[in-house]
């Protein structure tokens, strides 16, 4: 985990003030891109049975 999140665990348990409020609708956006992104990169990996 540690190398995929390397600063998850700094922002966790540091100080950590965000510059603003979280944008939920767009981080929501954002993530559903990057899965769409994930699942069509390892759909290209794997083989066809």
């Amino acid at each position: 985990m540690d190398a995929l999140t390397p600063f998850g665990v700094f922002y966790r348990y540091e100080d950590y003030e965000a510059e603003g409020p979280l944008d939920r609708t767009r981080a929501r956006e954002m993530l559903r891109s990057l899965r769409a992104w994930i699942e069509s990169r390892l759909r290209e990996r794997t083989p066809d049975t």
